[in-house]
C-alpha cells in the first residue's frame, strides 16, 4: 500500500497508464499545452479552473 509522499512501487502502474495512451485505450484529457516559460499562465488558467482537463507544459529547445 501506497501512502501520500510515497514515491516507491509506481513503476509499473505508470508503466501501464503509458502503454494505454500509446495504443490509443487511454486518452488524457488535454486542455491547454505551452511551453515551460508560461508556468505562470498555466497555474493562473488551473486555480481559475478556466481549463477543461490538464495542462501541459512543453519543456525543450
Amino acid at each position: 500500500m501506497n501512502t501520500f509522499g510515497d514515491a516507491t512501487g509506481f513503476g509499473e502502474d505508470l508503466s501501464t497508464l503509458l502503454r494505454f495512451v500509446a495504443e490509443g485505450r487511454l486518452r488524457p484529457g488535454v486542455g491547454w499545452r505551452a511551453p515551460w516559460e508560461r508556468i505562470a499562465d498555466a497555474a493562473r488558467e488551473l486555480l481559475d479552473r478556466r481549463i477543461p482537463g490538464k495542462a501541459v507544459l512543453d519543456v525543450g529547445p
